[in-house]
């Protein structure tokens, strides 16, 4: 692990496997280490790096404002930390939301673009405000916010134990309280779909159509406004789909990875 300064924030990355580089960015809330499934998959055949947003885990909060172009930044500099010109990136939720962002400032670092349980907002999109979103994290009692996340996130079908190994991340994971409202505002106020047209690189979105925390047609709107996009569903999957169906999320991108080689255009 290590740490790469980006204007006055320390942003924590590490890296796992060898091969074409992948970009993993993680979604609200959570730190690195709710990508560790796919991590498993995929560094078995690829150099995946990954890196904490500001406000969780181990990169430091500088306590100023944050947008989504910041996030982007630290992922940007993640990169050049790790040496790599040009990259897999791969994004869910808030993640999915940096990753587009990525694409479309630096598209010169991106060679393919996988999107999994996100979207774009409209200029009326109606999200629920920081600060609520910070006072349930913070204040609700753990018995509710566990029970909150197992429905959002998991399916009934998830085995018990891969939700409990899950929670047991999410529950020692560092917060801070300023730094999750400033993701929550990041996300509320992002707009960005007059430039989705603009992209010019293969991308997957991906989505579970029992997603209870972005719904299902946020996924399917995104793909129609990047051209060329696939769209894949997962039946019966949740927000954090990589657990759900048989773990099918992580075969769907190892798929699409495998069709979109570095190597081939290099």
């Amino acid at each position: 692990m290590a740490y790469v300064q980006n204007g006055g924030t320390r942003v924590w990355w590490e890296e796992h496997g060898s091969g074409e580089p992948v970009l993993l960015v993680m979604g609200h809330g959570f730190d690195s280490r709710m990508w560790h499934r796919a991590v498993a998959a995929l560094s078995p055949r690829y150099r995946v790096l990954l890196f904490d947003n500001r406000g969780v885990g181990r990169t430091e909060w500088p306590g100023d404002s944050l947008g989504i172009p910041d996030l982007a930044a630290d992922g940007l500099a993640v990169l050049d930390a790790a040496g790599v010109e040009r990259a897999h990136v791969y994004g869910v939720s808030m993640g999915g939301v940096t990753a587009q962002e990525i694409a479309l400032t630096a598209p010169e670092r991106v060679h393919s673009l996988v999107l999994g349980c996100t979207g774009s907002l409209t200029e009326t999109d109606q999200r629920p405000s920081p600060r609520l979103r910070t006072a349930l994290v913070r204040y609700a009692p753990d018995w509710v916010k566990v029970r909150m996340k197992r429905n959002s996130l998991y399916a009934p079908s998830v085995d018990r134990r891969v939700v409990d190994e899950d929670m047991r991340i999410i529950a020692s994971t560092t917060i801070v309280g300023d730094g999750l409202a400033a993701q929550s505002k990041a996300v509320a106020t992002y707009r960005n779909r007059s430039r989705l047209g603009n992209l010019d690189v293969p991308t997957l979105v991906i989505h579970g159509d029992d997603d209870r925390t972005v719904p299902h047609a946020m996924g399917e709107d995104l793909a129609s406004l990047i051209p060329g996009a696939a769209f894949v569903t997962l039946p019966g999957a949740r927000h954090n789909y990589m657990d759900d169906v048989d773990c099918l999320g992580n075969r769907v991108v190892l798929d699409f990875l495998s069709a979109h080689r570095i190597e081939a255009t290099s």
